[in-house]
């Protein structure tokens, strides 16, 4: 964030962030109730997709489990880690004996 503030901050007026950000951005700073993603649910960007479990091919009868995992790479990610591929790969195999798995990496 360092860098961001040294390059960004002095062409903004103003940077918008969750409340959750802990980053104190001095006087350019403002935190809002929400989280960005939910922009994305704006109807001018989010269609409804009803039919998500059966474009899936989820199995109706029985247990699905949805996993999503990601590459830690964003800049909001720095300094965090998440499961390695052999706890992925556990992970994925545990819950295949109780389910379909879907998994989005």
């Amino acid at each position: 964030m360092l860098i961001c503030k040294k390059i960004l901050f002095p062409f903004t007026d103003v940077v918008c962030t969750p409340s959750c950000f802990e980053l104190d951005l001095g006087y350019k700073g403002i935190k809002f109730n929400g989280y960005m993603e939910l922009a994305y649910l704006h109807p001018k960007y989010f269609i409804d997709k009803s039919n998500f479990a059966e474009h899936l091919n989820f199995n109706k009868s029985g247990k699905n489990f949805l996993l999503r995992f990601v590459s830690w790479e964003a800049s909001h990610d720095w300094g965090k880690k998440g499961l390695d591929l052999a706890t992925k790969l556990q992970l994925v195999e545990g819950l295949s004996k109780f389910g379909r798995v879907l998994d989005f990496f």
